[in-house]
């Protein structure tokens, strides 16, 4: 079907090229057909060229490929259509074919139209070949100007007349003189221009006050250059060194603050504090042993590789800190350490307040005891609850005694039985484990 509608295209291609050229005139008709000669012709020629210049393994590879493209066509077999596109598309273009059969009987022979359509039909054919013959006489004969149209045109001529003599005229003086007077003015700059640059150029007194404010500067640059030259050479630091720093501060801070709580803190509390310290040291070393029997021989071997590399990692050089940034860096922590110091100083030995502040802060001071006198002494006395509060009490301890029976009470048989389940399932996986290792 794709060659049948190509074969219909070119047909109809064909068609229409014949139509046109036997419409055109002979002389179109005569070059359109040379330079199709001529073009087939160019293009046999620049062929000829290219296999006269190209070398032989090119001319080889070219004559190979040129009988492969002949052998392929001729050996190929077409791939068969499938029996049901074919089916649908033979009976669409039977269809189609009918349509367009009865669309082509209908232009070569229309029917016959009505009379009112055939009154109308014929009566625009004729105001249309009416008008086309007054259009073609008018082109033969066409009519005499107007008296309008003869006096603008006598008034266009007498125009073009009086421009051309304008054009021949010579200037104006004034024009002359300007001219001239730009031509001077222009040679005069020229003239300076080659003058200043023949003549050495000398700066003004401001470019020669700052050229010399650069010069002093760039002496003062290079003094202070062979000042730090001269100077002692700074023992470079590690890179880390400013985050060790600023670590072992955060751990005297945090040993500092442990210190006070635990001063603070109750007997009983830091008593279970410290326990609970040592059972979980206690229970990592538990732990890590259980983990290093239960491993692996592969995991033992790559566990101890990689605490190799760690302890050889921490023992390698650490790599120096640029001397830029630990100039800067030394120098803003000396003066953070300063303020630091100040603020520290301030906080030890506070400085004497004046009237109002005194005033207002043993005020707040004052309020503040007051407040802490009467917490106190209603946690030592506390009031006798009101009637709700004891309501609530009562409500709140009966349902702890229910709570209490619930929790004593014996599991159901359901949760009994899937608790077991749960535990045997457990059991059977951690001996499959131990199996399998």
């Amino acid at each position: 079907f794709t060659k049948l509608g190509d074969a219909e295209t070119a047909a109809k291609a064909k068609s229409s090229r014949e139509l046109a050229e036997s419409q055109m005139p002979v002389g179109i008709a005569y070059f359109t057909a040379k330079g199709e000669e001529d073009k087939i012709a160019h293009e046999e020629e620049q062929r000829q060229l290219s296999e006269e210049t190209m070398s032989v393994a090119t001319r080889h590879f070219h004559n190979r490929a040129e009988a492969a493209s002949l052998a392929s066509l001729g050996s190929e077999q077409t791939e068969v259509m499938p029996a049901a596109i074919q089916h649908f598309t033979m009976a669409d273009r039977v269809l189609k074919e009918k349509k367009r059969k009865e669309i082509r009987e209908m232009n070569d022979s229309p029917p016959e139209m009505s009379s009112g359509q055939a009154y109308f039909t014929n009566k625009m054919r004729a105001e249309l070949e009416r008008q086309a013959a007054e259009i073609q006489a008018m082109k033969e004969n066409p009519p005499a100007p107007s008296v309008a149209g003869q006096h603008f045109e006598k008034v266009n001529e007498a125009r073009k007349l009086e421009i051309e003599e304008m054009m021949n005229e010579p200037a104006p003086h004034a024009i002359e003189y300007f001219t001239q007077k730009a031509r001077d003015e222009k040679q005069r700059q020229e003239l300076a221009m080659k003058a200043s640059d023949e003549i050495p150029y000398e700066s003004s007194v401001a470019t020669q006050h700052f050229t010399n404010q650069q010069v002093k500067k760039a002496q003062e640059m290079d003094a202070l250059r062979s000042q730090v030259k001269d100077k002692e050479q700074v023992e470079p630091l590690p890179v880390d060194y400013f985050t060790k720093l600023g670590d072992a501060q955060m751990a005297a801070k945090a040993k500092s603050s442990r210190e006070f709580a635990e001063s603070q803190m109750p007997i009983g509390i830091a008593y279970f504090t410290a326990k609970g310290e040592e059972d979980k040291i206690v229970r990592e070393a538990e732990l890590r042993e259980l983990s290093g029997q239960e491993m692996s021989v592969a995991t033992q071997h790559f566990t101890r590789l990689a605490a190799e590399k760690e302890a050889n990692a921490r023992e390698e050089e650490t790599e120096n800190m640029p001397a830029a940034i630990q100039h800067f860096t030394v120098a803003d922590r000396v003066e953070k350490e300063k303020k630091r110091a100040e603020i520290q100083e301030m906080h030890d030995n506070t400085p004497d307040m004046s009237p109002g502040q005194a005033y207002f802060t043993n005020q707040m001071r004052a309020e503040k005891e007051r407040k802490a006198a009467e917490i106190q002494a209603m946690k030592e006395n506390p009031p006798a609850p009101s009637v709700a509060g004891q309501h609530f009490e009562k409500v709140n301890e009966a349902r702890k005694l229910e709570i209490e029976e619930m929790m004593n009470e014996p599991a159901p048989h359901a949760i009994e039985y899937f608790t077991q389940k749960a535990r045997d399932e457990k059991q059977r996986q951690e001996l499959a484990m131990k199996a399998s290792d």
